[in-house]
């Protein structure tokens, strides 16, 4: 969300009105997206137009979520007709995003323990172990700390198991569970002695109690198999159960049938409209009352029965208000357009913005490349023909850095060849300043400011001769190999860096696949944890392989050692030449004069 702003002045207002009983008052010309993706302004909606609905509820046992997740906020999608958990979206949108990757772990946690507040910011993947940890350690804190924590603790568990339902669905488990035990012939013979042996030590010890309890289940028995309200009275008890489920499909189609008959006779769906269909559909009462409804099938919320009903919102009316008033709007990155509490999702004003705003495209340079240009618009270089002769374009920019040094090049023409390695700006600059002061200086007194080639990508460069040849003739090979280290409590090899202009993706499956050949040993498992913040590779080891021993493997047989031949050829007046490190920055402080003087 981007640019809250004032958009207008003193505006004028429509008010558009909803079947769900929202009315959203906006400027005439603001945009609605329709229920087929298009937009379309509220001054010209027109009665019974789908709009795009956005429907909310809290996730309860009627959704399969594994594991099973009471009260996360769920959103309707009607392209797939189901519900998604909108943390999970949240999660969705910060993988895209690069905050983090689906190897950071399998659970979505709620940074602030609220499982309502569904901000990207507010979620990170973590493994089940440390999740699990996380939210021992809260309640172990609260319980310690929190007299009121422990307070609603014992009031949940007593409201818990003073539900009926909840008492009859654990009597109903443990009856299946004994059912289960009592089908297993070892399970019969061991509870038959055990019971068997329990009752005859009681009866021995109490001989009075076995006439007693003879007379008492004789008893018992006859009355119930002579009473006549006996299958009456279970009848009652089956029927009272079946009204007090929350999933009674008689009562909710019921209620669902009235809702649609509200809809149909007057457009919109409130408690009078209900009502009223009520004693026209069920005059004699019984279907289900509005508050009954609402709140025992649909969370409370007139949305839902809409949902269920039309999977869409549709308009009533569009009325011009007499009042103007100042009207805000903001921008949305990437999508640009946002739902309304109303439950509709509406367009990004196009006011306040100029005709190039950001909503449409946008190109920047980094500060870096304004160094590049510096001064170009004060010919302080030739421009020349572009390919057609339609444009002027400069033959050389008139960089304020040794912009060849510092990004490096690489190509192929007819009989020659470059390849010239990145280097650190700060140290190219302060190589330059060096031959400003001593215009005499040696490679050897250079070197000691600009060490060696900064690949971007990091890794170890082994041995300083390849270096130093590259610097004196400009002709040298380095070895480059990605850096390594072991974690010993998890046995295994962590990749930070690797060497440049490697394929990662492709070195992992060339691993992969001699580790199955056998021609690497010691490896389990190969994950790629890398994300924004670097190069992040887990290679897990086998208990009994010895770190160093795989490390020299892969060094030996991938890509994670590699020879980078160094080629400083480069065209200096129009003509082919291989420099030297000092050369290079002799010829850039040459260029830098010109465009000075100029």
């Amino acid at each position: 969300m981007n640019n809250p702003r004032l958009t207008r002045k003193n505006a004028p207002l429509v008010k558009v009105t909803l079947d769900n009983g929202q009315a959203i008052r906006c400027t005439p010309n603001h945009r609605f997206m329709l229920f087929d993706g298009r937009f379309c302004e509220a001054q010209s909606l027109q009665p019974g137009v789908s709009v795009m609905p956005l429907y909310l509820r809290l996730s309860d046992e009627r959704d399969s979520l594994k594991p099973k997740q009471h009260d996360y906020l769920m959103i309707y999608e009607y392209m797939a007709d189901s519900w998604v958990p909108s943390h999970v979206l949240a999660d969705e949108w910060n993988i895209v995003n690069g905050i983090y990757n689906r190897s950071a772990g399998r659970v979505r946690h709620h940074r602030d323990f609220n499982k309502l507040n569904n901000n990207p910011e507010n979620l990170v993947r973590l493994s089940w172990g440390e999740h699990r940890n996380i939210h021992a350690k809260l309640t172990a804190s609260k319980h310690r700390s929190d007299e009121n924590y422990r307070k609603r603790l014992a009031e949940g568990r007593a409201r818990y198991w003073s539900s009926p339902n909840v008492r009859e669905s654990y009597a109903k488990r443990l009856s299946q569970k004994n059912l289960s035990n009592w089908q297993k012939p070892e399970y019969r013979e061991k509870m038959r002695e055990f019971l068997s042996r329990v009752n005859k030590e009681y009866i021995e010890q109490h001989p009075e109690k076995r006439k007693e309890y003879g007379e008492r289940a004789s008893h018992t028995l006859r009355r119930l198999w002579k009473d006549s309200h006996y299958r009456t009275l279970f009848h009652g008890k089956i029927m009272k159960a079946n009204k007090s489920r929350t999933s009674n499909l008689t009562g909710k189609s019921k209620f669902l049938r009235v809702a649609k008959t509200a809809l149909q006779k007057s457009g919109r769906l409130c408690k009078e409209t209900y009502e009223a269909a009520r004693g026209e559909v069920y005059p004699y009462g019984h279907a289900t009352n509005w508050a009954c409804g609402i709140a025992k099938y649909f969370q409370d919320d007139p949305n839902l029965v809409l949902q269920e009903l039309n999977k869409n919102h549709k308009v009533i009316c569009v009325e011009t208000l007499e009042e103007r008033e100042d009207v805000y709007d903001l921008t949305i990155d990437g999508t640009h357009n946002f739902a309304l509490a109303m439950g509709v999702f509406v367009h990004n004003s196009v006011d306040g913005d100029n005709a190039a705003a950001m909503r449409y495209t946008e190109c920047r340079m980094s500060k870096i490349a304004g160094e590049l240009l510096a001064d170009i618009d004060k010919e302080t270089v030739d421009f020349t023909d572009n390919f057609d002769a339609t444009l002027k374009e400069p033959t050389v920019l008139p960089s304020r850095i040794p912009n060849l040094l510092v990004n490096g090049s690489s190509g192929i023409a007819v009989g020659m060849a470059t390849n010239i390695p990145p280097h650190n700006l700060s140290e190219a600059i302060d190589g330059a300043v060096l031959l400003i002061d001593k215009p005499d200086a040696t490679v050897q007194e250079l070197m000691q400011f600009i060490k060696g080639p900064d690949f971007p990508t990091g890794g170890a460069i082994y041995g300083k001769r390849g270096i130093y040849d590259a610097y004196t003739t400009g002709r040298g090979s380095i070895t480059v190999r990605a850096k390594m280290h072991v974690e010993e409590k998890e046995h295994r090899i962590i990749v930070d860096e690797i060497p440049y202009a490697v394929n990662k993706a492709e070195t992992l499956k060339d691993i992969a696949q001699k580790v199955k050949d056998g021609i690497i040993e010691g490896i389990t498992d190969i994950r790629d944890e890398s994300d924004r913040e670097g190069i992040r590779v887990v290679i897990v080891l086998r208990r009994d392989a010895l770190p160093d021993v795989v490390m020299n493997q892969l060094y030996a047989h991938s890509n994670f050692q590699t020879q980078f031949g160094i080629i400083n050829l480069a065209l200096v007046n129009n003509q082919p030449r291989v420099l030297t490190l000092k050369d290079m920055l002799l010829e850039f402080l040459k260029h830098r004069k010109t465009v000075v003087i100029r």
